[in-house]
């Protein structure tokens, strides 16, 4: 009795994309060879592989068999050949190599464009080729400003180590690029924005104290100040006066006990921020307006 399979078996390939053939050759072999004594003997194995083309290659491939099925031919080694020589492409090789004088870094990050290179390398069935050729390659394709910034590191002898040196190299350029970036967008940012910078860094900004002054000495000296038609006026008081006064039940305007600002004698009081032809220049109070659920706006 024949042992079970434990490779499953390969998708039927039809010859209709050719770009799919070199995968599905090899998972072919690799099934022909672990799953050899599960198929059977070296006919069986033939058979088998023939079994897993469909359509075109079917049709180009059965000429073959009908040849060399009572020859010594008729073997998996023999089999496989016809398929390369059906679909491979026999300048494959010869095409990757090229390909080694046009690929270029360009502007592409080392780390991706050594994805590429080595995918090239492998394609070309290089990966034994000795390290100083594979070097040369490399070393060939690399952008001017990589390539600049090794003329003062001694090369490794080792092509694993020359990747290892050149992405670590890499990472530099890119960290310094990064910080160049940000000190050149720093050095163009308006003059209120980098102080305003450094004024969140903890810098000492220009600024003067704001003299406090009681309500009822504010309220006195305005009265002073201010011609006898500004004199009955309420003053601007800050927001935490408002909410004193509303959580105190005074009046909202004068500031008095047992008043309402309908009945107050106080005309509303001006913002002291705002000026036009018919404000009067007074002494500024620390003060800010406050809307108390947009009811108490110049009280």
């Amino acid at each position: 009795q024949k042992p079970g399979h434990s490779q499953p078996h390969p998708e039927n390939f039809s010859g209709s994309d050719l770009s799919l053939y070199p995968l599905f050759r090899s998972i072919l072999e690799a099934k022909l060879q672990i799953d050899a004594k599960a198929i059977g003997n070296e006919v069986e194995r033939v058979w088998y592989g023939f079994g897993r083309l469909i359509d075109t290659a079917s049709r180009r491939i059965h000429p073959w068999i009908e040849f060399a099925k009572n020859t010594e031919n008729f073997n998996v080694v023999g089999f496989l050949n016809r398929l390369d020589k059906a679909f491979g492409d026999t300048d494959k090789i010869t095409k990757v190599i090229n390909k080694f004088n046009i690929i270029l870094q360009g502007n592409r990050d080392f780390r991706d464009f050594l994805q590429d290179f080595e995918q090239t390398v492998l394609e070309a069935q290089g990966w034994g080729w000795e390290d100083p050729i594979k070097k040369a390659y490399l070393r060939t394709a690399l952008n001017r400003e990589l390539s600049d910034r090794l003329v003062s590191q001694d090369e490794p002898e080792s092509y694993d180590d020359f990747v290892s040196q050149l992405r670590k190299t890499s990472d530099k350029m890119e960290v310094m690029k990064s910080w160049n970036e940000r000190k050149h967008r720093n050095r163009y940012l308006p003059q209120q924005t980098l102080q305003t910078l450094d004024n969140k860094n903890g810098d000492q900004m220009d600024w003067q104290p704001t003299k406090t002054v009681s309500f009822a000495a504010a309220q006195r000296n305005l009265r002073v100040q201010l011609p006898n038609s500004e004199s009955n006026r309420a003053i601007w008081v800050s927001h935490e006066e408002i909410g004193r006064r509303v959580a105190a039940g005074l009046c909202l305007r004068c500031g008095r006990r047992g008043n309402r600002i309908r009945d107050c004698n106080l005309l509303p009081a001006l913002n002291p921020n705002r000026k036009d032809k018919n404000s009067v220049s007074i002494q500024k109070i620390s003060a800010a307006p406050i809307s108390a659920g947009g009811e108490f706006d110049n009280v």
